[in-house]
């Protein structure tokens, strides 16, 4: 590590959780004190010598009258761990609401973009329509004429296509984000 590494800043967690990470810190540092504390006992009582583990007399299950096996009676439950309190859903609801109400909408505007750069690109295609029409009418039967005419209105229609598709998606887009 350079002395440039070592003076940005570490990754901190967000407020909202700043009492969860305290917490698991904490708890954390006490973990390592109680390992350090055992270690600290083990070395002091010396290498104990290891007891012989006594066999537990376990009870034979009952044997059925009629000389047939008799059937697996269930294991003892182990011991369970406690498991974790589980959260409301209206409390994480709630709490996901404010979340998003706290976050800034970066999309909030891109529905009105993309509906005015629609607006602007149809009206673009009206215009190469309205000309393609005035040229097809001016050059009357010239090929040439009547060519470029025929070609202003097909990009002038696709523009307008366009135009009609983007607005589509500005709307569909406005709508997501009205939910």
């Amino acid at each position: 590590m350079t002395a440039e590494d070592k003076d940005k800043p570490r990754w901190e967690p967000p407020p909202w959780e700043a009492d969860a990470f305290d917490a698991l810190k904490k708890r954390r540092e006490d973990e390592e004190a109680d390992a350090e504390i055992a270690e600290a006992i083990g070395r002091l009582e010396g290498p104990q010598e290891p007891r012989p583990a006594t066999p537990v007399a376990t009870p034979a299950p009952p044997a059925a009258a009629d000389g047939e096996p008799a059937p697996e009676t269930a294991a003892p439950p182990a011991a369970e761990a406690p498991a974790p309190p589980a959260l409301d859903d209206r409390h994480v609801e709630a709490m996901l609401i404010d979340l998003k109400i706290e976050e800034p909408d970066a999309t909030r505007g891109a529905w009105l973009f993309g509906a005015v750069t629609s607006i602007a690109t149809g009206m673009f295609g009206m215009v190469l329509v309205i000309w393609g029409l005035v040229a097809f009418k001016e050059t009357g039967t010239v090929a040439a004429g009547a060519l470029g005419a025929t070609i202003l209105i097909l990009f002038g229609s696709a523009f307008f296509a366009l135009a009609v598709y983007m607005f589509r998606k500005a709307l569909k887009f406005r709508g997501s984000q009205l939910k």
